[in-house]
């Protein structure tokens, strides 16, 4: 029984009144997610080789969907061919992308969950087109020396990163979660290790932070009530002078302002899978929570989770107001609803 409670007995809150329980639906402006589990974007490889969605990538949203959650984030889309992570990636960056995204949003609202559909630029990571990054330095661990983004091309991520928006809301989602996170394009920035510009885009943590508020901000014009704006941060490099979970804090703030609806905290330089927590769950937790206390808007807590009563737990002790569930999902699209049936 997660943390002592009992279906008679809800925990009550300081000012007496009921916690809320991983059963519990969240409003988000107009949105309602019917529940507290968030299927955050697990990357599948199914689309074809332009990025074009396949019946494949229908059938996996369609399960997962099926299966109880309350929300679904489709895996990262390639807002530029030059942001390709993979070659089977899903694409986002051509209004011919359209129709297939939408078959994937109506699968995942005939299941009864909320569609978000994630949109990313790989920076240095790309696999085709140009290698870029905040300066030439290659990520922690890597050899590949990326470009440095001259300035006269930022209004073109930007642009890029607004019109995928465009076209996922178009796409009939009801949401769209820009990647800062991974070391990915975004995350590169926000990084002291990796930003060492020394023009708007870098040299302090507001200049380094810039590139994604204004990505932010540009993405907020096709936001409505019912079209929210999440950011999957980065909040942690995992390395020695890079960024820390009080710098990403600081981030977190700055994206509230510029008009984020929902913060999805992750790894930054160091992944979403951090070798050393393999057998962690919930280990970005302690980000979210530190995060949680700076913001206004919800957070999802990331990390490994696995087992039900964590799951109810971290709710039930409003340590983060979502809770999100990946590769346990996958493997078992019914693990949802079994956690919400369950004690």
């Amino acid at each position: 029984m997660a943390g002592g409670l009992g279906w008679g007995a809800p925990a009550l809150s300081p000012e007496g009144e009921p916690m809320p329980t991983l059963n519990d639906p969240l409003p988000v402006r107009s949105v309602r997610l019917p529940n507290r589990i968030w299927f955050p974007p697990v990357a599948r490889d199914l689309a074809a080789e332009d990025g074009a969605v396949t019946d494949a990538n229908v059938e996996a949203y369609r399960k997962v969907a099926a299966g109880g959650v309350g929300t679904v984030v489709v895996e990262h889309c390639f807002v530029h061919p030059d942001g390709r992570f993979s070659e089977k990636q899903i694409g986002v960056d051509r209004d011919a992308c359209v129709p297939g995204l939408a078959r994937i949003a109506a699968a995942i609202r005939a299941g009864g969950a909320v569609p978000i559909c994630q949109v990313s630029h790989a920076g240095a990571r790309t696999i085709a087109g140009r290698r870029v990054g905040p300066s030439a330095v290659p990520l922690p661990g890597e050899s590949d020396l990326p470009e440095a983004l001259p300035a006269g091309e930022i209004r073109a991520v930007v642009a890029a990163f607004e019109n995928a928006v465009r076209r996922v809301r178009e796409a009939g989602f009801s949401g769209a979660e820009i990647h800062g996170a991974h070391g990915f394009l975004l995350s590169e920035f926000f990084s002291p290790l990796v930003n060492h510009r020394t023009d708007d885009y870098g040299g302090t943590p507001r200049a380094r932070a810039r590139l994604a508020v204004e990505v932010v901000s540009a993405a907020r014009r096709w936001a409505r009530e019912d079209f929210l704006i999440v950011f999957r941060l980065g909040a942690d490099d995992g390395f020695p002078g890079g960024l820390t979970p009080e710098g990403a804090a600081q981030i977190a703030c700055w994206l509230e302002e510029a008009g984020v609806d929902v913060l999805s905290i992750s790894g930054a330089l160091c992944g979403s899978r951090p070798p050393d927590k393999a057998n962690v769950q919930g280990y970005f937790f302690p980000q979210a929570e530190l995060i949680r206390k700076r913001v206004s808007i919800p957070v999802v807590g990331v990390g490994g989770v696995t087992d039900p009563a964590f799951a109810r737990e971290a709710i039930e002790r409003d340590r983060v107001e979502l809770v999100a569930v990946g590769r346990a999902l996958v493997a078992d699209p019914e693990w949802a609803r079994r956690a919400l049936q369950s004690r």
